[in-house]
């Protein structure tokens, strides 16, 4: 009988014997009774046998180690197979999920449990090519997993039977077999455990022999084809690259990747990242993604913008520049106020805008964020479809959300040092804007303690202002003089009067007394910056008194005249002014003004005034004073200026002022 026949019962021509009970059925001795137990053992004989005709290059559906035995149909253990299945599934729109291409016997689906582990191809919608997944069902195996791949991000193997990609075991597979080697060399370890791990083990050095014969040399030449990029980024490689924002060295973590292909039709390989970063409130990880535009042919691996750190030629150099920065990005969270020289940037309707920037600024993140809530990065989506991509372009985009990975920065090792932001945030006094800047092109401020001493004015006029500043400062909230309505007459304000004096030695007066009060901010504004138009004028007086509240900074509002000139028929100045007494009543800080019009005060703010000092026009000895200052910063190309007695009385008999004694030094 040929495999495959089925024995059916021939009718009998002998006579029916007697009818009998239900329950004691007699047939003749000459038929075979066919049960549904032996439809099954043939069912099973049938696939098996059906397995070994399968045609070359078909993948195979049937497990690849054979059990001694065709065991009994019904119900059988999860993963009592020592085997593993393979399965294809295709997009079906019909139904809007994805299917099995083969059509399984009722209750084969659940039955797929038995085996060890399912290899699933699945072609997603749109495309021809399979992506590859293991499906654990053992769940010896599965606890394997978890311990191997317990570092890897963006994974979940908490699931009792998760399907794990199978590219990503790849990475993995030495790892996996120094855990089988570990398992046989200890005593009681040869059971289910190692055969289960051996069974995937011999399956995935058998499916990527090919990849790993085409890989190898080309690492070793340092070059990869596109189809082997996802190879190059094992998770949890530290990836070089350059900023795009600064264009600066950066190192990011890489988590995983897959190709995608944009609406325009671009395919590229998406990769995502994440890096250290603070918001001003949460330090911790922050998501970001590279893009690399699909190549053809065999690219240098160090020519991509973004790459494994280990295959830069100056790796060392490059680690312990980065992490030495990383150590300056964590001395500069929170507030700080410092010097920039350089690039930096912000950000306007999705583009980069560069602005020159050569000034003093406020390191503030969370103020950033307050002022700054709808600030967003750009996305890679956006990017791909913008940009003209050529082959190997790269890019990133960090997300805005910080999560906290439960790390203190004042415990990072250097591997999370190498990681951290190469930008900060906050504000440019010079440009009045908010800004990030490079950590690399942050210094400290460098004071001139000698400019207060330099300064042409009485001692007791500087002891003044010093006590007051200081006596300021050092109130709080809650024993700050108020009065009888909540929030007024908080603020200090100066008017510094120059009558006949230049209004450098004003500005030098104020920003000398700033020097002396270990380094304090100084914001000066102009007339210009504030504009003429009342509702203007409102908001820029409101935005600059609460940064200069938020960061205890002097104010100094140079050529102060049109806003602090006495009322009259024009309704413009009169409404200007009566903005600017409100800002100055309601004002919580230091704010200097400076006019050589005082004689035009209205008499409204000159009641608001807290001190008034007025220059006078340069002494003899005060200018003699000054010359000498400015003397001891002239070098000429035959070295020092060298003046006598004589002729420094002579220069000093000129009536000038300060400002003019500095252009003749200039000159």
């Amino acid at each position: 009988m040929a495999l495959g026949d089925v024995v059916v019962p021939k009718p009998s021509t002998s006579p029916r014997p007697p009818a009998t009970p239900p329950s004691s059925p007699q047939l003749p001795p000459s038929e075979q009774v066919i049960t549904v137990k032996d439809v099954r053992q043939f069912l099973e004989l049938l696939k098996t046998f059906q397995s070994t005709q399968t045609e070359p290059g078909k993948l195979q559906n049937t497990a690849s180690v054979p059990e001694k035995d065709v065991q009994p149909a019904g119900p059988r253990a999860r993963a009592s197979r020592l085997e593993y299945k393979t399965i294809d599934e295709r997009w079906n729109e019909k139904t809007g999920r994805y299917e099995t291409v083969e059509s399984l016997p009722p209750g084969e689906v659940e039955g797929l449990d038995e085996y060890v582990f399912i290899a699933r191809a699945r072609i997603d919608k749109g495309s021809s090519d399979p992506v590859f997944y293991i499906d654990v069902k053992s769940d010896k195996l599965r606890d394997i997993l978890r311990t191997v791949l317990q570092d890897v991000h963006g994974i979940s193997l908490r699931e009792d039977k998760p399907a794990v990609d199978r590219n990503l075991l790849y990475h993995y597979l030495p790892e996996l077999e120094a855990y089988g080697t570990k398992m046989s060399d200890d005593v009681g370890q040869d059971g289910a455990e190692l055969k289960h791990l051996n069974l995937l083990v011999d399956f995935m050095k058998s499916e990527y022999a090919s990849t790993t014969a085409r890989l190898s040399p080309l690492l070793k030449n340092g070059e990869i084809i596109y189809d082997l990029l996802w190879a190059l980024f094992r998770p949890n490689t530290i990836v070089y690259t350059i900023c795009l924002d600064t264009e600066k060295a950066l190192c990011i973590r890489f988590d995983r990747g897959e190709e995608k292909t944009s609406s325009t039709g671009v395919t590229y390989f998406h990769m995502e990242c994440r890096y250290l970063d603070s918001d001003g409130a949460v330090f911790g990880e922050v998501s970001t993604a590279l893009g690399v535009a699909k190549f053809a042919g065999v690219k240098r691996i160090v020519a991509f913008d973004a790459f494994p750190l280990v295959c830069h030629p100056r790796r060392s150099e490059m680690r312990a520049g980065l992490v030495a920065r990383g150590r300056r990005f964590i001395t500069l969270l929170g507030v700080h106020h410092l010097q920039y020289h350089g690039n930096a940037f912000y950000l306007q309707k999705g583009e980069l805008v560069e602005v020159p920037v050569k000034s003093q600024i406020m390191v503030d993140a969370a103020y950033f964020r307050e002022n700054n809530p709808n600030y967003t990065r750009p996305r890679i989506s956006g990017l791909v479809e913008k940009k003209s991509l050529s082959d190997g372009w790269f890019t990133y985009e960090p997300e805005q959300e910080v999560k906290s990975n439960g790390r203190e920065p004042s415990k990072m090792t250097d591997a999370d040092l190498l990681l951290c932001s190469p930008t900060v945030r906050g504000w440019s006094f010079g440009n009045k804007q908010w800004l990030e800047f490079a950590v690399d092109d942050i210094s400290p401020i460098v004071w001139n303690p000698s400019s207060f001493a330099n300064l042409a004015l009485p001692p007791q006029k500087k002891n003044l202002v010093l006590a007051l500043a200081k006596a300021h400062l050092g109130e709080t909230s809650d024993r700050a003089f108020d009065d009888f309505v909540v929030g007024k007459g908080r603020g200090l304000i100066l008017l510094l009067q120059t009558v006949g004096a230049s209004q450098t030695a004003v500005v030098l007066g104020m920003r000398s007394s700033a020097s002396m009060l270990s380094g304090m901010l100084t914001a000066q504004i102009s007339a210009g910056e504030l504009g003429h138009d009342p509702k203007t004028l409102e908001e820029q007086l409101s935005h600059i008194s609460q940064r200069a509240h938020h960061w205890k900074a002097l104010v100094l509002l140079d050529e102060a005249d049109v806003f602090v000139q006495a009322r009259s028929v024009d309704s413009h100045q009169n409404a200007r002014v009566s903005v600017f007494l409100r800002k100055l009543e309601y004002n919580q800080g230091i704010m200097f003004l400076t006019t050589n019009r005082v004689r035009d005060f209205d008499g409204a703010i000159q009641s608001r005034i807290t001190l008034a000092l007025r220059y006078e026009p340069l002494s003899l000895a005060t200018r003699k004073q000054v010359w000498v200052s400015f003397l001891k910063k002239a070098v000429t190309v035959n070295g020092e200026a060298k003046v006598d007695q004589k002729g420094l009385d002579q220069l000093a008999g000129k009536d000038i002022n300060g400002r003019q004694v500095r252009l003749h030094n200039q000159t």
